[in-house]
């Protein structure tokens, strides 16, 4: 495929992806995007409605609209930390945090059968987890993936 400019043309051979200015960045994209869909985020957001009622919430349709809420002004705020902090410590920041809210949410589980009834341990667990999940990850850890992509190479 051949990139025209204003002086001279320029042509990109897939053959060239062996170099190590290309075949680094895109391994590095790819992991990240391969990471993305192994780190189960999805499943989560879609029972999202059947944690919050299984942790004792009456209205899981209105904590499923409160988390969408969340995911709102936490992309505004990672939209101007971005610049700020720089992206490699917000992308190690936010697999951490999804790595702990997903821990959480699966301790909150196997605590529920070995706590006491009146205990709102395992309903804060959750919400709590919930929350930090779809900060770290949809704010955070989605932007970065693509925006990485485009400025590696």
């Amino acid at each position: 495929r051949s990139v025209a400019s204003s002086r001279r043309r320029t042509t990109i051979r897939f053959a060239e992806i062996k170099h190590k200015r290309y075949s680094v960045p895109l391994m590095i994209g790819i992991g990240l995007l391969i990471l993305q869909q192994l780190s189960g985020v999805n499943g989560i957001f879609f029972y999202a409605a059947s944690i919050f009622k299984a942790a004792g919430l009456k209205n899981s349709n209105l904590a499923t609209c409160g988390l969408g809420a969340v995911q709102v002004v936490a992309t505004g705020i990672t939209t101007w930390l971005t610049d700020k902090a720089g992206r490699r410590l917000l992308l190690i920041i936010s697999a951490t945090g999804m790595t702990i809210s997903l821990l959480v949410v699966s301790v909150s589980f196997f605590v529920k059968d070995n706590i006491e009834e009146a205990s709102h341990l395992h309903f804060v667990m959750s919400m709590l987890s919930l929350a930090g999940l779809v900060v770290s990850f949809s704010s955070v850890y989605i932007r970065l993936c693509f925006i990485g992509q485009s400025e590696q190479v």
